[in-house]
């Protein structure tokens, strides 16, 4: 079955944010635990990404960064064959709300296809200065873009 390419920024929930609200005994609890994760918003592109051995990571926008925020993990995961995968951390000095992540703010092993077209994810998450989750999103796109 094929999905369609639609945005899944709005639809990702952290899976941090669905275990803690299952935990949840009380609407108090749930509310405390939804006030405590941040879902981010982020968009990225492929441009200027070459197929196998980039390693520059791509150029990405981060809405509704949390407060606190003192890293970014980010986490690419190939769609097709969730075995492959690929991550990095950052320090994170920006302000909070929106932020633009350079090409090449990290390096990574990029997407590798032999033709065609492959989907890949990018998880990205907010830490604290303890390596706490605070937020997270996620978003899938082809490689190349079309």
């Amino acid at each position: 079955m094929t999905l369609p390419l639609v945005s899944l920024r709005r639809l990702a929930v952290p899976l941090m944010l669905v275990s803690a609200l299952a935990a949840c005994k009380t609407v108090e609890q749930r509310e405390a635990a939804e006030a405590r994760y941040q879902v981010l918003d982020i968009s990225f592109s492929w441009s200027d990404t070459a197929a196998c051995g980039d390693t520059a990571s791509p150029l990405f926008s981060i809405r509704n960064v949390p407060s606190g925020t003192q890293r970014l993990r980010f986490i690419m995961v190939n769609a097709m064959t969730p075995s492959e995968n690929s991550s990095a951390e950052i320090d994170y000095t920006g302000r909070y709300g929106r932020v633009a992540i350079t090409r090449g703010a990290f390096e990574y092993t990029g997407p590798c296809i032999d033709e065609g077209t492959k989907r890949y994810q990018w998880t990205v998450e907010a830490l604290d200065a303890e390596g706490n989750f605070l937020g997270g999103g996620k978003l899938v796109r082809p490689f190349p873009d079309r």
